[in-house]
């Protein structure tokens, strides 16, 4: 996210000129190309797309997802390969043919010698900043301090995308035109640029080629996995019973959430369902062994909240016998304010143990 930040803000500056995009590169952007810059770039991207393989073929259920949920694992699967012949055409080309491109070589490209690849950037620049705004969203709004600095970042998250996107359009217009007569010495110096690029290319695409490969290959083994696995769950059901509310059916394996989401039942979970904040939270009052053990970190965190006996997490608690009956804690209208400040929101809103007969 601070790439991003960086490369938008570098991109923004395009507004003013091409020049000054140049100019002030090396400050913005020099970092990254320093050892650690690109050990952590490289890394992060790395890992990104392990754990976004990961995460697809870690799904009990496809319809247990909510939507933010669908979007985010989406364009985390989808950055990957647009971004390869970025990558490549940057960082490979340096690598294989010592070609250092500058800002005025990539825009021409973009905008007059390959438009679909430039369209492709301004897409995967989207993807990458809509995605790691939701996962910012979803780490940042469970701190207290969140709502009193939210207003102000808000505006920003709009801004820069927008700047960034305005200046790769009035940068990209004063490439074409000096190279069209505007610069005859520059217009020169872009097409031998792009000459050299030529010689390098056949590897370029050698390589792009070879990590789509792998990469469908890896995204399809991860499709297989969660089809298999819903497939085998797909005849084995539990019933949950919620307290005041429904009794609907779940597959074995899913989570009391997951269970809640797949029948479309509102359920608090402000941290997505990772297991941090605690919202989510029910009370057994039936069934407590048709769940899946107490785990370490579950446990931890419920004891740290002092949520009492028979309470689970439910992005935790996975049904793994015929029928559970549980009571929501967390209205989900009040997921934010209950993960913020856990004890004050309990104190104001005790939930009393209900009391039901269970057959």
């Amino acid at each position: 996210m601070s790439y991003v930040i960086c490369h938008l803000s570098n991109l923004s500056l395009g507004l003013w000129s091409l020049r000054l995009m140049d100019l002030w590169r090396p400050t913005i952007m020099g970092p990254w190309q320093s050892w650690g810059g690109q050990s952590l770039l490289y890394g992060a991207l790395a890992s990104h797309l392990v754990l976004g393989l990961v995460a697809l073929s870690n799904r009990r259920a496809a319809t247990s997802m909510g939507p933010s949920d669908i979007v985010q694992l989406a364009l985390g699967l989808l950055i990957p390969p647009l971004l390869a012949s970025h990558i490549l055409a940057s960082r490979g080309a340096a690598v294989l043919g010592d070609f250092h491109a500058s800002y005025g070589w990539f825009l021409f490209m973009y905008w007059k010698q390959a438009p679909l690849h430039g369209l492709q950037q301004v897409f995967v620049v989207s993807a990458a900043w809509i995605h790691g705004c939701l996962g910012m969203n979803v780490w940042l709004r469970l701190r207290p301090w969140w709502p009193k600095v939210a207003g102000f970042v808000y505006p920003l998250v709009f801004l820069l995308p927008i700047l960034a996107l305005l200046g790769f359009v009035e940068a990209g217009k004063e490439a074409t035109a000096r190279f069209e007569g505007g610069d005859p010495a520059w217009a020169a110096e872009v097409s031998a640029m792009s000459a050299r690029f030529e010689t390098l290319s056949p590897r370029l695409l050698a390589a792009q080629t070879l990590f789509f490969s792998a990469y469908a290959a890896a995204l399809g083994l991860g499709l297989g996995v969660l089809v298999a696995r819903s497939h085998r769950r797909r005849r084995m059901t539990a019933r949950v019973q919620y307290f005041g509310g429904p009794m609907v059916r779940a597959k074995l394996g899913l989570s009391i959430l997951e269970a809640s989401r797949t029948n479309d039942l509102p359920h608090a979970s402000a941290c997505a369902g990772h297991g941090r904040c605690a919202t989510c939270r029910v009370r057994i009052i039936a069934g407590m062994e048709n769940l899946s053990p107490l785990r370490p970190p579950e446990g931890e965190l419920l004891d740290r909240i002092e949520a009492g006996a028979n309470v689970r997490l439910a992005c935790q608690a996975l049904l793994i016998g015929p029928s559970v009956t549980v009571q929501r804690l967390v209205p989900a209208d009040q997921e934010e304010e209950a993960a913020r400040d856990p004890f004050g929101w309990m104190k104001q809103h005790l939930i009393a143990p209900a009391e039901v007969d269970v057959e």
